[in-house]
C-alpha cells in the first residue's frame, strides 16, 4: 500500500479533501506533527510521500527517506525543504504556486490601507477614549502615490489588479523584464530597475520566493534608498530583508 505521511497535523488538521484524494489513491495516511527530524523519521523513513505544511525538512531527513518518491509542500514556498538533496535522492518536490493567492493580495492591500488611513492609531484612540484632533497623525489619499512590487508573478499581479482601482501608480522589478512585458502592459505596470523602484515608491510590497538570490535582497544599502516616508510591506519571507539593518 502507498504510504503517505502528513506533517503538522496538530497545527493544521488534515482536511476532508485531502483524505478523499488519498483514499482514491488507496494510500495509508499517517498523521503526525513532525517538528523535529527524529519525529519525522520515526514515521516517514519508509514512506512513499511526505506531505508538508510548515515543518523544516533538512538533508539529514531526506537522505534517510529510503522509499520516498515525492515531497509535497502544501503551500507555495519550498525554502524549508532541502530541494537540492531531494533532487540528488531522486525525490520530486512539488508545491501549490497559487496557494492563497487572492488572500495574500487582499492582505497586502489591507496592510497598505491600514497604514495609509492610520487605522491602528484610530482604533487605539477610540479604545482609550483619546480621540483628539491635535494628536491625529493625519492621512493622505493614496491615489497618485506609487506602489512598487518586488517580483511580478501571480501574487504581485493580483495586487496590481486591486491597487489599480485605488488609483495607485504601479512599478515592478523582475530579473527578466521581457518575460513579463505583455502582462505588465495589460495591467498598466511599469517594469523598472530595482534602484529606481526603491527611490520612487511610497509603498514597496515584496512578492518573491526565498532563495539564495533573494536572501537579504533588501540590504542596508538598498533600504537606505527608500524614501524616508516609504512603507515596506512583506507578505513573503522575512529573510528577504536584512532585518538587522
Amino acid at each position: 500500500m502507498f504510504k503517505a505521511v502528513r506533517l503538522n497535523a496538530a497545527t493544521y488538521p488534515v482536511e476532508a479533501a485531502e483524505r478523499d484524494e488519498l483514499a482514491r489513491a488507496d494510500a495509508e495516511l499517517i498523521e503526525i506533527e513532525g517538528q523535529e527530524p527524529q519525529e519525522i523519521l520515526a514515521a516517514a523513513e519508509d514512506c512513499d510521500a511526505l506531505l508538508v505544511v510548515s515543518s523544516r525538512v533538512p538533508s539529514s531527513v531526506i537522505e534517510r527517506l529510503s522509499r520516498c518518491r515525492v515531497i509535497a509542500r502544501l503551500g507555495a514556498g519550498t525554502d524549508k525543504i532541502d530541494v537540492d538533496e531531494a533532487t540528488r535522492q531522486g525525490i520530486v518536490v512539488t508545491n501549490v504556486p497559487d496557494f492563497c493567492l487572492n488572500e495574500q493580495a487582499e492582505h497586502t492591500l489591507a496592510l497598505l490601507l491600514a497604514f495609509a488611513r492610520r487605522l491602528p492609531f484610530m482604533i487605539e484612540s477610540m479604545r482609550t477614549f483619546k480621540w483628539t484632533a491635535r494628536q491625529h497623525p493625519g492621512v493622505h489619499r493614496i491615489a497618485g502615490q506609487t506602489l512598487g512590487l518586488l517580483g511580478f508573478g501571480a501574487s504581485a499581479q493580483a495586487v496590481a489588479q486591486r491597487a489599480a482601482a485605488f488609483g495607485l501608480r504601479l512599478l515592478a522589478w523582475v530579473r527578466d523584464p521581457a518575460k513579463y512585458a505583455v502582462v505588465a502592459k495589460q495591467l498598466d505596470v511599469e517594469l523598472v530597475p530595482l534602484d529606481r523602484l526603491l527611490a520612487e515608491s511610497d509603498f514597496v510590497s515584496i512578492h518573491l520566493p526565498l532563495c539564495d538570490e533573494t536572501r537579504q535582497l533588501l540590504s542596508a544599502e538598498r533600504l537606505n534608498r527608500l524614501k524616508p516616508t516609504a512603507v515596506l510591506i512583506n507578505t513573503a519571507r522575512g529573510a528577504i530583508i536584512d532585518e538587522a539593518a
